[in-house]
């Protein structure tokens, strides 16, 4: 009998850790669902820029896109053959979410950088290092031309795309829309494109501001 009593004591006693458990579990539960309902958020956020242009509220930054994608190689004190397709410029436009980043470079080592919302970097020309960048960025662009369609028209890439204009005395060849992660286009490989622009940034950010 003495050994039923000390055993009844153990089988009338609360199993706390099922309780324990349960609560945890719950917790758990609402945890995921509090994370996939952020994260489904947060993708709602990004989709509703991807595939849409990039306003243009800037006046400036219009202006010196404008002017550069019309720049005449006579104007930058080039002399080269009237009907050669070589390239004397070539301007990227590389839509980054809310705004849009171009970046200019001529074969004379000038190179310039502006944003769509507004400022920018101007001056290549006056820094050794940016200024081989972007003629490195002009010869690179001379392997694409004959890739590329004559354009008269220089829309801008949607979210996640760039774009590449390249300027010729023959006229300005255009690349069309390219996608930021694939970097092809109708067959055409853009990364040696690419890779001399993110060199030319890559300069330009090492120049110290002032």
């Amino acid at each position: 009998m003495q050994q039923e009593q000390n055993l009844n004591p153990q089988k009338a006693k609360p199993k706390y850790w099922i309780i324990i458990v349960g609560i945890i579990t719950a917790i758990i539960c609402l945890c995921v669902a509090g994370i996939g309902a952020f994260n489904l958020y947060s993708d709602l956020q990004q989709n509703q820029y991807v595939g849409k242009p990039t306003p243009i509220p800037d006046q400036m930054y219009v202006e010196l896109r404008t002017a550069a994608l019309h720049r005449k190689a006579s104007e930058l004190g080039l002399d080269v053959e009237p009907n050669s397709n070589q390239p004397y410029g070539i301007v990227m436009d590389w839509n980054i979410g809310q705004a849009t980043s171009t970046i200019v470079s001529f074969a004379t080592g000038d190179a310039s950088m502006y944003y769509s919302t507004g400022g920018g970097w101007l001056g290549g020309f006056g820094v050794e290092k940016v200024s081989s960048a972007s003629k490195e960025f002009v010869i690179v662009a001379g392997e694409y031309v004959d890739k590329l369609n004559k354009v008269s028209d220089y829309p801008m890439p949607p979210v996640g795309f760039m774009r590449f204009y390249i300027i010729t005395p023959q006229g300005v060849y255009g690349s069309g829309d390219i996608d930021n992660d694939k970097l092809m286009k109708d067959g055409v490989d853009f990364s040696a494109l690419n890779d001399a622009a993110q060199y030319l940034i890559f300069e330009i950010s090492q120049v110290p501001q002032k």
